[in-house]
């Protein structure tokens, strides 16, 4: 039986595949960005392997090879991205992977404006990418509701509006196992379809050429902030994080269930399996919904 793909080998794949995709290429500067005073430099003689380059058991997928080959091929080739990054750890962590494999991206940032003090948060990355020599660009919305719906509905939006207004092919964002494990937790709660059960997708066209690439999704969010911290590089914690007004905050805070990495190869298997009732069965999408969580799964309500 053909082993999974290891971090390293998922994190080059996810970066091959954009290279195929004909993005044209721009003329920033790809000279490594001057590290910030006090932090010690990026790269060295690992900095290939630092790309994603956390050891994990090579028993887990979480399927984020095929976003991790979107991204392309070769380090050091600019090609115009744009990276989601609210100042938090997971996104933190995807922008220096970013770095460390030669991309120099539009970093963008959406501000909800939902919460005292999100101003400081744009102010605090700008400062951080301008040591950097990245650009960045502050999204201000105003989402009808506070759901977590309407938050994420509002930030795609002002995430492709950014992407075609700079020319950007590629909007990667800093979703994790976590992310995925929760996401399919939360589904399972609510009764959801096959479909559903497929959770977050490694890669999604976002609208007029532009896609979405998630390649962190095979990534733990504790060993990413272990990983910022080894590098001296700060973020931001959310206090909105701890609201348990939102079911995902209360599952994160009382812990899941069952395994998150059992939770993210249980998606990556829904999500072939309706790739393959999707193009075989014309009648897949009437498929029956899935029966809520049992009782004594359930920690979210």
């Amino acid at each position: 039986m053909r082993q999974p793909p290891d971090s390293r080998e998922r994190a080059d794949a996810i970066l091959d595949e954009a290279a195929t995709q004909e993005l044209t290429p721009s003329h920033a500067d790809l000279r490594p960005a001057p590290p910030r005073r006090g932090h010690p430099p990026s790269g060295g003689p690992h900095a290939a392997e630092a790309f994603l380059g956390v050891d994990r058991p090579a028993g887990c997928v979480a399927g984020s090879s095929q976003a991790a080959s979107f991204l392309g091929a070769a380090p050091g080739i600019d090609r115009p991205m744009i990276a989601a990054v609210s100042g938090g750890g997971d996104s933190m962590a995807l922008l220096h992977r970013l770095l460390l494999r030669g991309e120099r991206p539009t970093v963008c940032h959406v501000d909800h404006g939902v919460r005292p003090g999100s101003g400081r948060d744009a102010a605090w990355l700008e400062g951080h990418c301008d040591a950097l020599g990245l650009p960045c660009v502050v999204r201000r919305v105003r989402p009808v509701g506070r759901s977590e719906a309407a938050l994420r509905d509002v930030r795609y939006a002002a995430l492709l509006e950014a992407a075609l207004e700079g020319g950007h092919r590629v909007v990667a964002t800093g979703h994790t196992l976590d992310d995925q494990a929760e996401t399919l937790m939360l589904r399972i709660d609510r009764g959801t379809r096959l479909k559903g059960l497929g959770g977050i997708p490694p890669t999604r066209a976002l609208g007029h050429g532009v896609q979405v690439v998630r390649p962190l999704l095979g990534e733990r969010r504790a060993t990413l902030r272990s990983w910022l911290r080894g590098r001296g590089v700060q973020w931001l914690e959310d206090p909105s994080n701890r609201d348990r007004a939102y079911a995902r905050n209360r599952l994160r805070a009382d812990g899941l269930p069952l395994d998150p990495e059992l939770l993210a190869r249980v998606a990556d298997a829904a999500r072939e399996a309706w790739t393959t009732l999707a193009q075989r069965a014309p009648d897949a999408r009437d498929l029956p919904t899935l029966s809520a969580a049992p009782r004594a799964m359930r920690r979210v309500a």
